[in-house]
């Protein structure tokens, strides 16, 4: 799962920007940041409303991370892609799965998890307010810079 933001500088203002690297990489970064945080809490709301929802553990394990020019979002929660994606699930050892549900006990060969897509509908939904952020910290960097 990938978003692309491109944007397009003036020629001029961009020579000017390339003078002050440290200002438009620290205004940056501070947007890609925000950006994240932004995008996590929907997709925290997102995962808020599967049915079902007994502990909120994938709810709060949700998180961004910014490298450098790029920010990671997701999960570290062992059953969150298949919450995200979807799927089967089949016994390691034995010939069946057993779980409970409604407080009785089930057996059963296999169980189709359906995609719940909280990660993509966060990013789907955020794609405008996340321009936004983005625009914001490159407009502080063009005024910390003294191009207004």
């Amino acid at each position: 799962m990938r978003v692309d933001i491109n944007v397009r500088v003036d020629p001029v203002l961009q020579q000017g920007l390339r003078n002050h690297p440290r200002i438009v990489q620290t205004n940056v970064w501070a947007g890609l940041a925000a950006a994240g945080l932004y995008v996590v809490g929907v997709a925290q709301e997102n995962a808020t409303t599967f049915p079902r929802v007994r502990t909120g553990r994938l709810r709060r394990s949700i998180q961004s991370r910014r490298t450098g020019n790029v920010v990671q979002i997701g999960s570290k929660v062992v059953y969150a892609r298949i919450q995200e994606l979807g799927g089967t699930i089949r016994p390691r050892r034995g010939r069946f799965l057993r779980f409970q549900v409604n407080g009785r006990w089930v057996a059963a060969r296999q169980v189709t998890i359906r995609a719940k897509r909280y990660l993509q509908r966060a990013l789907e939904n955020s794609t405008q307010q996340v321009e936004q952020i983005l625009e914001k910290a490159l407009e502080r960097a063009v005024r910390e810079c003294g191009f207004e």
